[in-house]
């Protein structure tokens, strides 16, 4: 049997691009977000809603709000985390750009900066 890392120098490294890492951030968001959407019941008169991914929890209820916590708290560490490593990546890209690794550090973020000319930063 024959392993993947036998086959291809060390050197080489399959990483997703910068399309696919948004992409995984964004659905990660939406899946952290799916316990707050909700919908009403059609034939109810008593004007109850369930979670739309979970229609045996209904929407307001004890088993609705922690759903609801750990969404937000999901959400704010997804979303928070990924605009912290944006961020961080802007602040020292100048420093960075110019060390001796720029390149790597400029490869790992291209999906910041490939639209961006030296010249002009």
């Amino acid at each position: 049997m024959v392993l993947a890392w036998e086959i291809f120098p060390t050197d080489v490294r399959v990483a997703p691009t910068p399309v696919q890492r948004i992409v995984v951030v964004a659905r990660r968001t939406r899946r952290c977000c799916s316990s707050q959407v909700c919908y009403s019941h059609p034939s109810d008169r008593m004007e109850q809603s369930s979670v739309q991914t979970m229609p045996s929890v209904l929407c307001g209820s004890d088993d609705h709000t922690p759903l609801v916590a750990l969404g937000v708290l999901s959400t704010l560490f997804i979303s928070g985390g990924f605009f912290a490593l944006c961020m961080y990546a802007n602040i020292v890209a100048k420093q960075r750009s110019a060390d001796a690794d720029g390149s790597v550090f400029l490869a790992r973020f291209r999906f910041l900066f490939y639209r961006f000319q030296v010249g002009m930063f």
